[in-house]
């Protein structure tokens, strides 16, 4: 595995300005599905999930079900849902669908825990965040819903545009340790953080294909150190950012192999900070975990340290 210079950024007034690192590329690990509807296969897997024991959960949306597989892609169970695109673990334990205009709870063998009641338009992702409210995206009004764990709403932020803290349809979003919103704003082809409580705090991204740039961002995550990894929908590869937007590295299913298919839809983190993608191409794809690349701030930090 070569290791490659790409460039990352800094962030100035808000916005992610390029620099320069080292980073190595994940390694493809495991490829699994193909279309259809037996167990196994998938017709428009969205998003992807996992629980502490390492099994994971995509829902799908043409077959209108939630699979099962164990770390290695092993098919253990699925369960109908209703017109669902997210789905994530609440700290109840369960799994919690954006079923319709309510999210629907269901334990991690399928069985159905019951609906909570909310109202939203289009939920398409969901999160919770450390303080147990969970967020709703809405891309059909262009918002980010903010509920507590019974269902009482607790704010709303965002509307269509392109300025800070505006949204051209956020499709999903993920929530990091330090209660910090990530919104993946699709049109607008950008990442949006937000404080829990949805003020705006810095964005990155612009259209195009280069190291940074996004087409049509997607699902996201946030690893245990705070980097935001993004499924670069349309440029056909998944990026990696620091929780400032600072670029890091990028990968294909091969790990930057030339012709390499990948559509990606949306990304989780295992308990062993492998990293699972769901792919438009009706495949779950498993990578190792991303190395952290060095830069020229961190290197010069190590020079003082071992002096």
């Amino acid at each position: 595995m070569k290791t490659n210079v790409l460039s990352i950024a800094m962030i100035v007034a808000g916005v992610a300005v390029p620099t320069t690192a080292s980073a190595q590329c994940p390694a493809l690990l495991a490829r699994w599905g193909s279309n259809g509807g037996e167990l196994g296969q998938f017709a428009a897997p969205w998003e992807i999930t996992a629980d502490a024991a390492g099994n994971i959960y995509v829902v799908e949306v043409m077959n209108r079900r939630i699979q099962k597989f164990s770390s290695d892609g092993v098919p253990l169970g699925a369960w109908p849902v209703g017109e669902t695109q997210g789905i994530t673990f609440g700290p109840d334990g369960a799994i919690w669908a954006s079923n319709g205009g309510s999210p629907c709870r269901y334990s991690t063998e399928g069985a159905n825990l019951g609906t909570v009641q909310t109202l939203y338009h289009s939920g398409s992702g969901i999160e919770f965040g450390p303080d147990g409210n969970f967020y709703i995206s809405d891309p059909d009004r262009h918002r980010v819903i903010r509920y507590s764990i019974s269902g009482t709403l607790l704010g709303s932020w965002g509307t269509f545009g392109t300025a800070a803290g505006q949204f051209n349809r956020p499709n999903c979003l993920a929530v990091g340790s330090d209660g910090s919103v990530y919104v993946s704003d699709c049109g607008n082809h950008r990442v949006q953080k937000f404080t829990p409580e949805g003020q705006f705090v810095l964005e990155w991204g612009s259209l195009g294909s280069g190291d940074g740039q996004l087409r049509y961002a997607m699902g996201l995550t946030v690893d245990a150190s705070g980097d935001v990894y993004v499924a670069d929908y349309a440029n056909h590869r998944m990026q990696k950012f620091s929780s400032s937007g600072a670029y890091l590295c990028q990968w294909t299913s091969d790990s930057g192999s030339p012709g390499s298919p990948m559509v990606p839809i949306d990304v989780t983190i295992l308990p062993t900070g492998e990293i699972v993608v769901s792919d438009n191409f009706n495949t779950v794809q498993k990578f190792g975990a991303a190395p952290t690349p060095v830069t020229s701030s961190s290197w010069g930090r190590l020079k003082q340290l071992y002096r």
